[in-house]
């Protein structure tokens, strides 16, 4: 049997069920949002650190080839490693992409870099002709990457206008999915509420019908039938046994009143029958008239007086007597 407790714990789970599906999927739709737009800012910064990089890289370069001192080797190095790092994170970041665009500027990237070291390599081979001639396509790989990253961040920023035009009508969508969730939610909320009032206020009104009845003496109402599984319909069951027992007992008791009503009433008639008026006054009478025809007419008297006492005595009580008829009584006694 479920319980009206039961009830409430299964609509409240639902509620919140309905609520964390639904807090889930905004969520994870966000998600995926900001991880393309962090995405997108993220190829952004990579592109203006590997131009920062490749500018600077170049100028060490430069600066070795007119200065070749351990500092300026350091540096140069440093900043190498570091532009690796970058060119391996762009590549990573544009791995899903099979833009040409993106795969010749990485690989400028790498000539660029083949391009210093081996400008290095020919200034501590102290070859002149060819380190010259290695450090100007190093200076042509560097101005082709500059070139390059602004004809990407262009495309990006384009691909990104799109998506902001996409956010923007997402936006849109997802202020009126929150309108629909919350009038959608309130009109829930709302017939669920009148469900569940209904399914305990309609068998309430029954059992306080049948108890008004029950209050007026009508035992032999419509029993109430109940349709929820719950306690109000035990509670139904319950009311409608004890109303037919109330009636039984009733039922009982009247018969047991009316049998002892009879009895008594027998017990009267046989009591009437052991003391009838009109036997004694028959008796009475006969022992009158043997004792006047015994010649003992104070007898005779004394019995007629005792008779008229005694049909007095069983007259009608209410019945008024004449003021004549007491005297001759009082004489009598």
């Amino acid at each position: 049997m479920k319980t009206i407790r039961g009830k409430l714990l299964v609509y409240f789970f639902v509620f919140v069920i309905l609520f964390q599906v639904t807090a889930i999927s905004i969520f994870v739709s966000s998600n995926e949002f900001t991880n393309s737009y962090d995405d997108s800012f993220q190829r952004f910064l990579i592109l203006n650190s590997i131009s920062q990089k490749s500018e600077e890289l170049y100028t060490q370069t430069k600066n070795f080839v007119t200065d070749n001192k351990a500092n300026n080797g350091t540096n140069y190095f440093e900043t190498k490693r570091v532009l690796e790092n970058e060119k391996d994170r762009l590549t990573k970041s544009f791995d899903d992409t099979n833009e040409i665009k993106i795969k010749n500027y990485i690989n400028l990237i790498e000539t660029f870099i083949l391009e210093s070291e081996l400008t290095i390599g020919f200034v501590l081979k102290d070859d002149i002709e060819q380190y010259t001639y290695h450090l100007e396509e190093t200076r042509t790989a560097s101005d082709y990457i500059q070139t390059s990253a602004l004809e990407i961040i262009d495309v990006e920023l384009t691909a990104y206008q799109s998506f902001y035009q996409d956010l923007q009508v997402r936006n849109e969508n997802f202020f009126l999915f929150i309108f629909f969730l919350f009038i959608t939610t309130i009109m829930l909320a709302i017939f669920f509420a009148l469900w569940f009032s209904k399914g305990i206020t309609q068998p309430i009104d029954k059992l306080s019908h049948a108890a008004n009845e029950v209050s007026k003496g009508d035992l032999l109402g419509e029993p109430i039938n109940i349709q929820s599984n719950d306690e109000l319909k035990l509670l139904g069951e319950t009311f409608n046994h004890m109303r037919s027992n109330i009636h039984e007992l009733v039922e009982e008791i009247r018969d047991q009143s009316e049998l002892d009503r009879l009895l008594k009433e027998m017990e009267l008639k046989h009591l009437q029958n052991q003391i009838n008026p009109h036997f004694l006054f028959n008796t009475l009478n006969t022992i009158s008239k043997m004792a006047y025809l015994e010649d003992a007419q104070s007898t005779s008297r004394l019995i007629d007086s005792v008779a008229t006492l005694l049909r007095h005595s069983l007259g009608q009580i209410d019945k008024n007597v004449a003021l004549r008829d007491e005297v001759e009584i009082v004489k009598d006694y």
